[in-house]
């Protein structure tokens, strides 16, 4: 026995990290090719979702899906929560040029819709994502390290690390905890390990440089703690974990396998969709669906050579595969999208209703989608996901043969054995079943012929096998007793128990049920898998609950409480039996859940192989088996006619310990004895072999564990003869082919170049194909003795092409534009096929495209370069043209603005300045009816009081256009407040103090001074300006007398009224002398300190005369004062 490989595909998804080792990267990016929005360049699956790379940001979008699926995939949307947020980089360019770098050897395909214009062929993948000058001097770099996604800012020596800034949308909540930055969706939390920093010294080592995150409310920026150089580069290097979401993988159901006759191996399972999402934040939405994830891995295990996905807006899971004679690939599986990828010339272009079955035809590289059909009726077809299994086989001639079950009514049907649904189980999606053949031709175009098969309760159809002589053997499993088996067969009637088996011999034609046979004991039976030994006898194998007959010296092992796999080999009419047997597989209680047997088939000598899930220890194992210890998978080998146990082993995951039981579990044992076999698991310690593409898992999620086994029991030989044509590549005609021959054992060959020329019968012929064409090539061999074949044919296609049409490069001129210039370029070139478009901008960046739109941001003369490229089996075909793109510099900001008071005094002079940005020119209109003024600062005096409005027009010229803006603003022009007059004079003192008698922070006065009072010793008129918040200062007079200069009043009326009965002098003199004299001369009063009490007693009325000294200041006054009585 040998174990060829064992790979854990755990990220099987529409982002599967495949690769070739050992360059595997944990984290792949796959790049667009327009299977996603135009702003994504790359994208790849992280645990629980995707995330999308765009042009300066970054978004991802989880899923909480669960760990396993067991609902239907009907076309009706599911409501799964979500959340969706982004990283921005906050002032990086907006378009930096990015690359893709460590191109992997595989690529992926991807068919999701039904709309061609959208699907995408070998998208390549890369491990590692450059953003170039994402900030000046600053490159960005997405790769994974050690299983974790990185993405690492390289600084250049002098360039700015502080530039990075990054801007988190849609978060519930952004913390640093130890470090780390934790960013918190609804459904877990992602982790950014603490930075660290380094650079590399000239000798190579590492010198580190403390760093971490500084966060500034939903921004997050790097500070560098440690000095470092800044004429080294510098490198900052965070990374991501992703610890607690929901759904650690976007993997969710595995469920076949097969290989083809070179060894490769090809998986297909029930993945994660991949949307952009729409909204940031938490959300619930209607999920698009999961896909159909196909892959291709290489004879050891290492290369995953493709992976391909198929898929619409709903659910689809694979149910079966079958590879074709010219290497194609057919899918068959169960559908409930509307908008599944169809052909052209398909049978049925549209979704039927409920749930429908979908088969697709893929070209040996995964590439093309070369025919896809649904088939189905108004009710639902299949069951629940792997609930049920189906079948697809290709005939010899190209067609295709389908087999499954049906509760439609009107399932297509043509040249049937039975034209109407027989169930009468209750109508909904799990019941009400019988099961159906269909047969479509090889372009899967046209319905060739289509049987129901059922009778009144639930039946299905699990498989179905050509016959040598042309005719078809089907088995299946059925609760009607009155399930058609024909008027010919070994049991015609039901054996009993909830379930039997059945096997059908139909006609080439499928109009004609040439007998059948019931298969079963007492208790649940069903057959799973018919197969042909080599003298065209029949065997079916199935499982039993119950005792199922074994024959004299045939091999069996029953324990009681378990459950059987048995095996039964019939005559072409299935009429008797050549031989029986039973071999205990599993706990009882397993049939219910799964049809117990996993694969099986004959090789070339009759040898018996089968594969069983394992989930009892009492299977019979051989001493060379590679596990005795019990396991998931029970694998057997017997010799011909069932005689005896050749090999008996147990493998997989621990017993018990994760597999999941799938009833439609598909896989393959070729006739050389090779067993391809992919199991669902959450286990992680299935078992594997080193170098392979995944050899460990690390989740608790659902996980594909695909293996390769040789079951050949040690010291077995096979049949040396094989046939094997290796495909050949498109070329040019006139075009000459070397042929080789990959089958070995022949003794003659006969080839048929299928271009009419004479047949050849050396080994490995070169021939020449003068026209172009395809060209059917048949290789027959033939040999002597032995078992097994002794002739053999097998055919490749060749395809001869013209040299293409001259391919020319041409792109339309682009008219000058102003900066930042935005250009749709027009592409012009003329060719035939595909042509691949390389553009270089001129400013740094570059584009694959048709015709895309560039944005220039910098003013410059620009040559734009498109090259043309076209590769043929003619050879490469490359074409440059280029056009000019002149970018002029934009018209400057334009901003009008002026300085000015807002109140001003009347005919006070104000100067008004324009304060704006970019002006050219001015004009000034101050609304008092003057002229208008041009100047930038002009001064100007407005004649009369009130409220005027000045508008300021500012423009400019430039080749990007006229610019012109005006600003309005409202000025109050007052008149002066009324001269404030004061008049007072000198006291005998020799100065006297002058006060404003206004509170302000400006005094002006006439003699200079700026304090609110002043001292003056002499007389005369003084002025002092007091400005306030008014716009006009207000102007105070003083009027200041001599000291002599005195108005003393001079008439009294002594009367005894007290009012004015006294003759007063100014408070000014003091306490001066007073001698007062009649009209006579006569002195009648005198005083030396005289206060102002001369009341003229005794004298009369009349006039007289009086002298007032003031020795202090030497000053001497005379007047009269009257007296009236």
């Amino acid at each position: 026995m040998r174990l060829t490989f064992t790979a854990l595909l755990s990220v099987f998804t529409f982002l599967t990290s495949f690769a070739n080792a050992p360059a595997t990267s944990t984290f792949q990016f796959v790049a667009n090719a327009g299977q996603w929005p135009s702003q994504v360049q790359f994208a790849t699956a992280v645990p629980g979702g995707h995330l999308f790379l765009e042009n300066n940001q970054f978004t991802y979008n989880l899923q909480a899906l669960p760990a396993e699926y067991n609902h239907s995939a009907s076309s009706a949307a599911k409501a799964i929560q979500g959340h969706a947020f982004r990283m921005q980089l906050v002032g990086a360019q907006l378009k930096p040029r990015t690359l893709g770098q460590e191109r992997q050897s595989t690529y992926h395909n991807y068919f999701l819709g039904s709309d061609p214009k959208k699907w995408a062929s070998k998208v390549p993948l890369f491990a590692v994502v450059r953003y170039e000058q994402v900030y000046a001097g600053v490159d960005m770099v997405w790769h994974s390290v050690d299983g974790h996604l990185k993405y690492d800012y390289e600084v250049a020596a002098g360039a700015d690390p502080g530039q990075i800034r990054m801007r988190y949308e849609g978060l519930d909540k952004m913390e640093l905890h130890d470090g780390q930055l934790r960013l918190h969706t609804q459904l877990g939390v992602q982790a950014e390990q603490a930075p660290i920093a380094y650079q590399v010294l000239a000798n190579g080592q590492r010198r580190p440089v403390a760093c971490r995150f500084r966060l500034y409310d939903n921004e997050v920026r790097f500070e560098l703690t440690g000095k470092y150089d800044t004429k080294l580069p510098l490198i900052i290097d965070p990374a991501l974990v992703f610890s607690t979401y929901t759904t650690n993988s976007t993997f969710l159901s595995a469920n076949s396998a097969a290989g083809d006759e070179y060894g490769n191996m090809y998986t297909a399972g029930y993945t994660q969709d991949s949307t952009y999402p729409v909204t940031i934040g938490a959300y619930q939405s209607h999920q698009r669906g999961q896909n159909l994830g196909i892959s291709k891995l290489d004879p050891t295990g290492r290369t995953v050579l493709f992976a391909t996905y198929l898929g619409g807006n709903s659910a689809e899971y694979p149910l079966d595969m079958t590879i074709t004679a010219k290497n194609e690939l057919i899918v068959l599986a169960l559908s409930g999208s509307t908008n599944y990828p169809v052909t052209a010339t398909t049978y049925d272009n549209t979704f039927n209703g409920g749930q429908d079955y979908v088969i697709s035809r893929l070209s040996a590289d995964g590439a093309s989608l070369l025919a896809s059909t649904y088939l189905g009726g108004s009710g639902f077809e299949a069951g629940s996901l792997s609930s049920r299994p189906a079948t697809v086989t290709s005939t010899p001639t190209g067609g295709v043969l389908i087999g499954g079950n049906t509760n439609s009514t009107n399932f297509p049907v043509r040249n049937a054995v039975q034209s109407t649904l027989r169930s009468i189980g209750t109508s909904g999606f799990q019941s009400g079943n019988d099961g159906f053949v269909t047969s479509l031709n090889e372009a899967l175009s046209t319905l060739q012929w289509s049987t129901y098969l059922g009778g009144t309760a639930e039946d299905q159809v699990h498989d179905i096998k050509v016959a040598p002589d042309g005719s078809i053997y089907v088995c299946g499993q059925t609760a009607s007793a009155d399930f058609p088996v024909g008027s010919t067969g070994l049991n015609r009637t039901f054996r009993g128990g909830q379930l039997d088996g059945f096997l059908l011999h139909l006609s080439a034609a499928g109009n004609n049920l040439l007998g059948g046979t019931f298969l079963g004991t007492t208790g649940t039976d069903l057959a799973r898998f018919i197969d042909f030994d080599s003298d065209g006898q029949v065997l079916v194998a199935g499982g039993t609950a119950g005792s199922y007959p074994v024959t004299d010296g045939a091999f069996t092992l029953q324990t009681p409480n378990t459950e059987k796999v048995f095996i039964h080999c019939f005559n072409p009419a299935l009429t008797s039996t050549i031989f029986s047997t039973q071999i205990t597989a599993a706990i009882s209680g397993s049939i219910v859940s799964s049809t117990l047997i996993t694969a099986f088939n004959l090789d070339a000598c009759n040898r018996i192989y089968f594969c069983a899930y394992g989930s009892t220890n009492s299977s019979p194992v051989t001493s060379d088996a590679f596990s005795t210890a019990q396991r998931s998978i029970y694998l057997a080998v017997l010799s011909p006619g069932a005689r005896r146990l050749e090999y008996g082993t147990y493998f997989g995951g621990p017993a018990n310990g994760g597999t999941h039981l799938h009833a439609a579990a598909s896989n393959e044992i070729t006739k050389q004895g090779v067993l391809y076999h992919i199991e669902c698991t959450t286990t992680t310690s299935f078992t594997t072999t080193p170098g392979t593409y995944a050899p460990t898992k690390t989740v608790g999620t659902n996980s594909g564990a695909a293996f390769k086994f040789n079951m050949l029991p040690a010291g077995a030989s096979l049949p040396t003869l094989t046939a094997a044509l290796p495909p050949v590549p498109v070329g040019c005609a006139p075009y000459t082919v070397q042929f080789s021959n990959a089958g070995s054992g022949a003794e003659t060959y006969e080839w048929d170049f299928g271009d009419g020329s004479p047949l050849e019968t050396s080994a490995t012929p070169a021939h020449r194909f003068e026209r172009p064409g395809t060209y059917q090539v048949r290789l027959t061999v033939t040999r002597t003795g032995g078992c097994g074949p002794q002739r053999l044919t097998t055919t490749t296609t060749v395809g001869v092409t013209n040299q293409a049409a001259p391919l020319v490069s041409a792109v339309a001129a682009v008219p000058a534009g102003c900066a930042p210039y935005t250009v749709q370029f027009q592409n012009t070139s003329t060719s035939t096929g595909p042509v691949r478009y390389e553009w270089n901008f001129g400013d740094g960046s570059m584009e694959i495209g048709i015709a895309p739109q560039h944005r220039f941001t910098v003013p410059g003369r620009y040559v734009v370069r498109l090259t043309a490229e076209q590769a043929s089996p003619c050879g490469t075909q490359r074409s440059v043209s280029e056009t000019v793109v002149v970018v002029d510099p934009p018209a400057p900001a334009l901003v009008a603005n002026f300085q000015a008071p807002t109140a001003v005094c009347v005919t006070t002079p104000v100067e008004f300045v324009s304060t704006g940005v970019g002006a050219m020119r001015y004009q000034w209109n101050f609304g008092d009816g003057t002229p208008l003024e041009t100047s930038e600062k002009p001064l100007h005096r407005f004649p009369r009081a009130g409220t005027y409005q000045v508008q300021l027009t500012v423009s400019l010229t430039n080749v990007c256009g006229n610019k012109q803006e005006t600003i309005r603003r409202s000025i109050v022009v007052q008149d002066p407040p009324t001269l404030v007059e004061r008049i007072d004079s000198l006291d005998c003192r020799a100065q006297l103090t002058l006060d404003a008698g206004i509170t302000s922070n400006k005094y002006e006065w006439s003699t200079g001074e700026t304090t609110r009072s002043i001292i003056v010793k002499k007389a005369g008129t003084y002025r002092v300006n007091v400005t306030t918040n008014a716009p006009c200062p207000t102007t105070v007079a003083f009027t200041i007398q001599p000291a002599g200069e005195r108005n003393i009043f001079n008439i009294i009326t002594p009367n005894g009224d007290r009012r004015n009965d006294t003759f007063v002098l100014p408070s000014e003199l003091g306490v001066p002398e007073l001698r007062i004299f009649n009209r006579w001369g006569q002195e009648v009063y005198q005083s030396a300190a005289y206060r102002n009490e001369w009341q003229a007693e005794g004298q009369p009325a009349g006039v007289y005369y009086y002298q007032v000294r003031q020795p202090q200041c030497a000053l001497t006054l005379k007047g009269w004062v009257e007296v009236i009585r």
